[in-house]
C-alpha cells in the first residue's frame, strides 16, 4: 500500500509540475493571447507528429497541448460572449 501512495504522490507531483491535467492552467499559458496560444499549439502538434521525441516528452507535450486547447477555447468563448453583448446592445440602441 505504501508503494501505491508514493506512486500516486509522484503522479500528482508530475501533474502539478505540468500545470495539472484537470487543475488550473499553467500561469505561463494563462498569460498567452489567442494568436500566441494557437501558434504554440501548432508548433507542439508538428513536433509530436514528427515522432522524433521520446515517450516522456510526448506525454509532457500532450499535457501542455491539452492546456493550450482549453485556454484557446476559453478565449474563444469569452470573445463570443463579448460579440453577443455588443450585438444585443446595438440591437437595443437601433430599436424604435
Amino acid at each position: 500500500m505504501t508503494g501505491r501512495r508514493k506512486d500516486s504522490k509522484s503522479g500528482s507531483g508530475e501533474d502539478a509540475a505540468a500545470g495539472g491535467q484537470l487543475g488550473q492552467l499553467d500561469p505561463e499559458i494563462a498569460r498567452l493571447g489567442y494568436e500566441e496560444a494557437v501558434a504554440q499549439l501548432e508548433t507542439l502538434v508538428a513536433s509530436m507528429e514528427e515522432g522524433e521525441i521520446g515517450l516522456e516528452q510526448s506525454l509532457a507535450s500532450y499535457r501542455r497541448g491539452e492546456q493550450l486547447v482549453r485556454h484557446v477555447k476559453a478565449l474563444l468563448d469569452k470573445a463570443e460572449v463579448t460579440v453577443r453583448q455588443l450585438s444585443l446592445s446595438e440591437a437595443e440602441q437601433s430599436a424604435p
